[in-house]
């Protein structure tokens, strides 16, 4: 009941943003600007939607080969475009990533190495998002002189990457095994280490990490140019660099589990961004909507092959029940 109750404060939380919004626009103008956007640049934003699954599967795919475990590349994008899907229902898109590991673990036995492969392929990514996050507020600053902003989005760049190399610091897990150690949790110590020694496993190999790195940042070089097309979309020309340098931002803010999938902080957060560079609350909020439309078309082709996987469950189950039925004489 409390679980419930969690969830329909986060639901309710994002609709509250969204009709906050709501207030402030000309609802005419937006279905105007809505029903005017460009059908091309609409088509290439999902083209550009769906490929980077397939980049993300890509790194897992790595990362998974790296512990010799092999899956087919085909089952592996399934399983991001379901995750994605999943990710949906829940307060946080990393919600997707328990489905995505229980899947592989279930496939290859191997259960600290398919759970680390996921954390570092999210991390890795995220390490990256932060990356360009920082450098982009520095051109950001030199073209528009906005120093608090700047200065927030630096300090807050800056905060996750200190977050990001503690996690994977030897020494910090020293640390957090004895407290572990001298509370007698061994149920909770003994795989947190065998975990650990997954993940520093993958960080021993440089040239692997370089090459999901590499993998993330086409991923967001994607994700930025999807948010470019949606402003193309709707006749507006914000600046590239711009958008390199909210972007991140806005991930950030849609990832906090204070929301289902982000709805409503993902759309206020467009709201406060581009108006700052003289956008009407119509446009950013009508590209806030076409950015959601990309991700509801990549959502609902999860959501068919998780249909079509649990089809295929039920068959082999139906399959192996009646391979052990006795088969009567004729």
């Amino acid at each position: 009941m409390r679980k419930h109750l969690k969830n329909y404060f986060f639901l309710a939380l994002g609709l509250g943003i969204i009709f906050f919004i709501l207030s402030k626009v000309s609802l005419e103008e937006l279905v105007e600007i809505l029903k005017k956007s460009n059908p091309t640049f609409l088509l290439l934003g999902v083209i550009l939607s769906m490929i980077q699954p397939v980049l993300a599967a890509m790194k897992w795919d790595l990362l998974l080969k790296n512990r010799d475990i092999k899956i087919p590349f085909h089952s592996l994008l399934s399983s991001q475009m379901i995750g994605i899907f999943v990710s949906s229902f829940f307060p946080s898109r990393y919600s997707g990533d328990i489905y995505r590991t229980y899947v592989v673990a279930k496939s290859s036995g191997k259960t600290y190495d398919s759970a680390a492969s996921v954390l570092l392929q999210r991390l890795s990514g995220l390490f990256v998002l932060v990356l360009i996050g920082f450098f982009g507020s520095i051109f950001c600053f030199a073209i528009l002189g906005s120093y608090h902003l700047t200065l927030a989005v630096m300090i807050v760049c800056l905060t996750i990457l200190l977050i990001i190399g503690i996690i994977f610091s030897q020494k910090a897990f020293d640390i957090f095994d004895k407290v572990l150690k001298m509370l007698r949790l061994d149920f909770l110590r003994k795989p947190a280490v065998k975990f650990h020694i997954a993940v520093m496993k993958y960080l021993g190999d440089k040239k692997l990490i370089f090459k999901i790195c590499l993998l993330s940042f086409f991923f967001y070089i994607e994700a930025f140019l999807i948010v470019f097309t949606a402003s193309l979309a709707i006749g507006t020309k914000v600046p590239f660099i711009y958008i390199v340098f909210v972007v991140p931002v806005i991930y950030l803010l849609e990832a906090l589990p204070i929301s289902i999938n982000g709805l409503g902080i993902r759309e206020g957060a467009f709201v406060f961004f581009f108006t700052k560079i003289g956008l009407q609350y119509e446009q950013a909020f009508a590209i806030s909507i076409i950015v959601l439309f990309y991700r509801l078309v990549k959502s609902l082709a999860g959501g068919v092959l998780f249909l079509m996987r649990r089809v295929d469950i039920r068959r082999m189950k139906r399959t192996r029940v009646k391979s052990v039925l006795p088969v009567e004489d004729m």
